[in-house]
């Protein structure tokens, strides 16, 4: 897979993950989680602070057990999501993108010339 698609992959599946932390602490949590609250933990688990639970989770099992399996998810995104940046920019794909829209700027303004092969 092209680095590109693999940043474009990297970032689409933080979001789902993000999305997926914040209605899976919400329904399992209950109606004493509030969408802050669920989206304050998800927030807390992706970027791996862990500041604390906004809501005691000891003795909720299902809240314990997707938390868990969360966090090993969250890591695996972050993971990915890293070392796809890293190829993208490593692997010169910047550069090239980058250069190639100047370049095809200058094209734009040309007027009047031929090109000759």
């Amino acid at each position: 897979m092209k680095s590109s698609r693999r940043v474009v992959a990297a970032l689409l599946a933080f979001v789902i993950v993000f999305f997926t932390g914040v209605i899976g602490f919400k329904v399992i949590g209950g109606r004493d989680w509030t969408l802050l609250d669920s989206t304050y933990m998800t927030v807390i688990t992706l970027s791996t602070v862990g500041y604390g639970e906004p809501k005691d989770a000891s003795n909720d099992r299902a809240l314990r057990a997707f938390t868990v399996v969360f966090n090993l998810i969250c890591l695996g995104t972050i993971a990915f999501a890293i070392t796809s940046i890293t190829a993208f920019i490593v692997e010169g794909e910047l550069k090239d993108y980058l250069g190639r829209r100047k370049m095809e700027k200058k094209i734009s303004r040309l007027k009047g010339h031929y090109i000759i092969c």
